[in-house]
């Protein structure tokens, strides 16, 4: 059995565990907003669904959100843990992104353009994903 041996990260190392933790926070923002305030930033001439998504996608977002920025938590403390959380909020985040452009008429009404947030935010998850990782390969996390 080989002895694992915990490595000290560098400095931008801290710098973009700090940077998903705080995008995790954003996150978790944008969620409460949707949860207090819905309604009330999309009147319903602008965003005629909302008012029709259904209990479960409110839970996925923030299931979504959450995960985001305890993975980003667990990034800062150097826990593999990071990976498993980055990964379940990319998975719930495809759940999501999925349900809003095929189940609800946001494309059709807004058009194509809709899709370059989810696509934004799909790849900042994957890119998560990658950088713990890498900081396990390198002993950064364990």
């Amino acid at each position: 059995m080989a002895a694992y041996i915990r490595q000290r990260p560098p400095r931008w190392f801290w710098l973009t565990g700090l940077a998903a933790t705080l995008w995790g926070l954003l996150g978790v923002f944008a969620f409460l907003l949707y949860a207090a305030y819905g309604a009330i930033l999309f009147p319903a001439p602008a965003d005629p669904f909302s008012d029709a998504l259904p209990t479960w996608f409110g839970i996925v977002y923030a299931c979504t959100a959450g995960s985001a920025l305890l993975g980003g938590i667990a990034l800062m403390t150097r826990s593999a843990l990071a990976r498993l959380l980055f990964l379940a909020s990319l998975a719930f985040l495809l759940v999501q992104s999925a349900y809003l452009l095929l189940g609800t008429p946001v494309v059709p009404q807004f058009g194509w353009s809709t899709l370059l947030v989810p696509l934004l935010l799909i790849a900042v998850a994957g890119g998560e994903i990658w950088f713990a990782d890498y900081a396990r390969r390198h002993g950064w996390i364990c």
